[in-house]
This record gives C-alpha cells, sequence and structure tokens, in this order.
C-alpha cells in the first residue's frame, strides 16, 4: 500500500527536520513496516518548459518527427519525437542529455533512425505524474519557456513523499488501510495534534444538507432506492444515498495527482470519487447508475439460483448459492464486497447515482474472492474486518466530494439504512507500571496520556 505524505499533511503537521529515511525509520519502529519511499516530484526540477518551433519529418521513419525547440536564453534543439500530438506553437516538458530518470535511466545522445537527438520531449508517465502515454504533456501557453516545470506548475508541482508500506503489517490493524486513519498513527509518532476534519461538526452540516435537498426535492420519506437485507446474508450493515445533478467528467488535478501517488489510475470524476474516499477513510464504497437498478429496491441476499455475473472488468464470474450478492428485483448488481456489476456500472450520460456504503463479513469476502481469484482493493479492506461505525463517514465524504465536483448536485430521499449494528463501546484496561514493563523505558504519565489520546 501506498501513502502520501502530501495526504497524510491533510490531518496533522509533520516536523520539518526530518529526512525521508528518518521519517521512515520512525514509522517503521512506531506503526508499521515501511519497505521503501520515493519523491514523486523529483523529475519536475530537472525538466524544463521548451517551446516546439516546428515540426518536420524524420527522414527515414514515417511515424517520427524532428522537432526544434525553443529551450529559452536563445537557445534551440532538435528532438527526434514519436509522440501523435507533437506539433508547433504548443509547449512541453523537456529533458536536456544527462538528465536521470527513475529506474537508473540517464538520456545521452544518441542517434534514432539516424539521427541525433538532443534531448527528450516528455509524456506525464515518464515523470511520474501520472500513467498516461499518449502522447506529450502539453504545458499551458503562459508556461515561461526556459522555467522548471515545478516553477512553471506552481502549486500543482507537489515534491511528495511516497511510503511503501508492506500490508503484512496491517493484518490486523484495518483501520490503517487509509490516509485518514494513518495520519492519527503518524500524529502519535511525532506527538503532533491531529487535525480530524470529519469531526461531529462536520458529520452534521453534511447530514443536514442531506435534509435540505430532501425538503427541497419534495423526496424526504419517499427515497428512489429502497434498501432491504436478508439477514442471512454476509453483511455487517448497510447504507445508501441517492444523488441527482451527476456530470460526468474529468476529476481536478489534485484528485487525479494523489489517486497515481497510491496507485490508481483515474477514470472519470464518479469512479474518481469512489476510489480516493476509499483511499482516504479506508472504507470500500461502490456507485450504482441509478437508473439501471430495476424496481426501485436493492436488496442483500445470498446468490441461490443465480449461476453467472458479468463484473466491471467484463469478465463473467460463476456464483454458488453461498455468495453474497447485491441486487436489484430482477438481477444481481454487484458481488458484495468484491467487485459491482458491468450493467450497474457508471458511464458518461450517468446523471443520477445511488452511493453504497456497506460492511462485510471479513471470512466470507475472503472465501468469495480466493474462489474467484479476484483479490480487489475492497475486498482486501474486507477482510480485514472493518468497523460499521465508520460507514457513515465515508458516505458524508463521498457526498461532499460529489458537492466540490458536482456544484449541482443534491440528496434525494435522505440517507437510508438497514441492519446496521448498535454502537460497541470497549475499554482496554492496563495501567503505566505493564507500559513500562514492556517498553523497557520510564514514560511520564503526562505523555503516556497525550499518546494514548492521539490514538
Amino acid at each position: 500500500m501506498y501513502i502520501s505524505i502530501d495526504w497524510i499533511k491533510d490531518f496533522v503537521d509533520l516536523p520539518t527536520d526530518l529526512s525521508d529515511r528518518e521519517l521512515s525509520e520512525r514509522i517503521t519502529l512506531g506503526v508499521c513496516e515501511v519497505e521503501g519511499w520515493e519523491r514523486t516530484g523529483a523529475m519536475l526540477s530537472k525538466v524544463s518548459v521548451a517551446a516546439i518551433k516546428s515540426v518536420a519529418p524524420h527522414p527515414d521513419a514515417d511515424k517520427l518527427h524532428l522537432a526544434t525547440v525553443d529551450l529559452g536564453n536563445g537557445e534551440e534543439a532538435t528532438v527526434v519525437c514519436g509522440a501523435s500530438n507533437c506539433r508547433a506553437g504548443i509547449k512541453a516538458p523537456y529533458a536536456a542529455l544527462g538528465t536521470s530518470f527513475p529506474g537508473g535511466f540517464t538520456l545521452e545522445p544518441k542517434k534514432i533512425r539516424g539521427v541525433v537527438s538532443e534531448g527528450m520531449l516528455c509524456a506525464e508517465d515518464e515523470l511520474g505524474l501520472s500513467d498516461n502515454h499518449e502522447g506529450l504533456m502539453e504545458l499551458s501557453a503562459d508556461a515561461p519557456v526556459g522555467a522548471t516545470l515545478a516553477a512553471a506548475l506552481g502549486e500543482a508541482a507537489v515534491d511528495d513523499l511516497v511510503l511503501d508500506i508492506d500490508n503484512k503489517s496491517l493484518t490486523h490493524r484495518p483501520d490503517l488501510w487509509g490516509h485518514y486513519g494513518m495520519a492519527r498513527e503518524f500524529a502519535a509518532v511525532f506527538e503532533k495534534p491531529y487535525n480530524d476534519k470529519f469531526n461531529d461538526e462536520w458529520a452534521a452540516a453534511l447530514k443536514a444538507k442531506i435534509n435540505e435537498d430532501a425538503e427541497s426535492t419534495g423526496t424526504r420519506g419517499k427515497p428512489p432506492i429502497t434498501i432491504h437485507v436478508e439477514k442471512d446474508s454476509a453483511n455487517r450493515g448497510f447504507l445508501g444515498l441517492s444523488v441527482d445533478g451527476i456530470k460526468i467528467g474529468e476529476s481536478p488535478d489534485w484528485m487525479q495527482r494523489r489517486l497515481n501517488t497510491a496507485g490508481m489510475r483515474p477514470i472519470n470524476s464518479i469512479v474518481d470519487i469512489s476510489n480516493y474516499a476509499m483511499l482516504e477513510t479506508g472504507i470500500p464504497n461502490h456507485i450504482f447508475d441509478r437508473s439501471t437498478i430495476a424496481g426501485g429496491k436493492i436488496i442483500v441476499r445470498r446468490a441461490g439460483n443465480d449461476k453467472t455475473f458479468i463484473t466491471l472488468d467484463e469478465q463473467e464470474r460463476k456464483l454458488i448459492p453461498s455468495d453474497t450478492v447485491v441486487c436489484d428485483v430482477e438481477k444481481p448488481s454487484a458481488i458484495a464486497g468484491v467487485m459491482g456489476g458491468l450493467d450497474s456500472s457508471v458511464s458518461d450520460d450517468t446523471t443520477s447515482i445511488m452511493v453504497e456504503v456497506a460492511n462485510w463479513t471479513d471470512a466470507e469476502i475472503r472465501r468469495t474472492s480466493t474462489r474467484l481469484g479476484l483479490r480487489t482493493d475492497a475486498s482486501q479492506r474486507y477482510e480485514k474486518s472493518l468497523d460499521s461505525q465508520q460507514l457513515e463517514k465515508a458516505l458524508l465524504r463521498i457526498f461532499e466530494l460529489l458537492l466540490e465536483l458536482n456544484p449541482g448536485a443534491k440528496a434525494v430521499g435522505g440517507i437510508q439504512s438497514d441492519n446496521m449494528p448498535e454502537p460497541v463501546k470497549m475499554a482496554i484496561e492496563t495501567s503505566p507500571a505493564r507500559i513500562t514493563k514492556v517498553l523497557g523505558e520510564d514514560v511520564s504519565d503526562e505523555r503516556l496520556t497525550g499518546i494514548l489520546e492521539a490514538l
């Protein structure tokens, strides 16, 4: 699992005098094993802004071009380029000869079909900004020629430290499978205040907005989708929220950047919100195109006589009677806790959705995902036995992100729920003497209290 320190800083101000190694070692000793780390913005100060002045055909290759580029300060270079969008008048990142790239590759003078390229024009994936290799990264028209890419991008050029966490060290800590929970540990390790952005006041404001929307749309008490959970299913709590006024598009750069950092490919604004909320809160979710839900009802049940199901990855999966599925009145729409269905997925034409945030029995999800050979980001989290009391927080965070990316969005019918367990408060008894004995060092009562309260 990848943890973005830039994302962690949304919740806690970390010390500024630590090296990357020191920070990683403190987290390994205090929280979980850090297998490695890297700086995602390292390339941004190594490349500069170049303006393509002219493009000519390569004399010996139909799919290559010879681009004459302005590097600033009266300097020019000829670059061999095969990108389909290489054309005069655009600006793109330029790597000079001698530039070192991730993986140990250093750009050296080299003939490409008989022509020496004096550097390289770069795509986003070559700079570690995304996995996009469809063409050159096109910069804004006002990007200053000759400036570093870091300077040209300004605030968008985040130099982020990304930690590669060994998942096995988190096996018994389901609360650490998201940046929100992980940040709490960082606050305790470095003894810094924890900024709980998802506090009671935050939740109350969003629930008030949901109720206001229900009143304004005349849907209070009349939800477009109702939920029924059968008692013999693997469900441990189910929340749903219907939202209208959705417009599918690209998610903003900041969201795409964080998804890429965490190892997820941006898809579209709705799918990205779903993944972003999971990576942040640690609670998986699923978003249905509401127009595909037959009969205005979601039913959670055993698969029974349903034999096959086509998942989001367009693969036909064989079901067995004991699998738990999320259905409408006609057909399954998702394999619970594993993956949603192709037929109910959002598309470019989606305008109304239903957000599902649910919890499932860990052992059953593990059996189903193992049998299907389908271990997903969602199933990995459910296998760790999540806390059902965190479902509402995750649902509200999704709604908040929907409002941010779709200002005209409205919740309809209010939050629907079924099979939600009653909160259980647990107390763990210990003593300062016991803690001192285990640690092998004295810790003052004041410091001990502060660390435990932070956790």
